[in-house]
């Protein structure tokens, strides 16, 4: 039987909370192992959406560099004229947990960097290039069953 829609949105929604997972452990690719067509019509519908939870990841990368980078401009700011700061003992102070904190964020952004760049770039672009192709060829197209159908799936 073909779902309702609001069965089709619940699939959808599971389908979005395992990619978002997916993403969040690095995992940048899947597979259609069993050539399921209900699987294939779900994940085309998501279509550009499929990217979002890389793309997010990819931007809480550029807040992690861009924290390391103010942080450092901000202590510039306080070399600059350490006695309005509170003097040298002050900045010197500064600096440590500048340095601490900064080594912190630099930790987490080469984790995540080399998560996210695991890939190699034309896998990359052959994987991006067979999202656009199927959500182009299949569209939003509505399947014969639903995840629950499948045996051991969640509606």
């Amino acid at each position: 039987p073909r779902p309702s829609a609001d069965e089709w949105r619940a699939d959808i929604e599971t389908m979005k909370a395992g990619l978002a997972y997916c993403a969040e452990l690095g995992i940048t690719s899947i597979h259609n192992m069993d050539g399921n067509r209900y699987q294939l019509e779900l994940l085309s519908s998501i279509g550009g959406g499929l990217i979002e939870p890389w793309a997010d990841r990819l931007h809480d990368l550029t807040d992690l560099l861009g924290d390391d980078h103010d942080l450092w401009e901000l202590v510039a700011v306080v070399r600059s004229d350490p006695d309005a700061f509170g003097g040298e003992e002050a900045l010197d102070a500064i600096e440590v947990l500048a340095a601490g904190r900064s080594a912190q964020l630099r930790r987490s952004a080469l984790a995540l960097g080399s998560r996210l760049t695991a890939e190699d770039p034309d896998a990359l672009v052959a994987r991006l290039e067979k999202w656009w192709s199927a959500a182009r060829r299949y569209g939003n197209a509505t399947g014969p069953t639903r995840l629950a159908d499948l045996g051991g799936g969640t509606s």
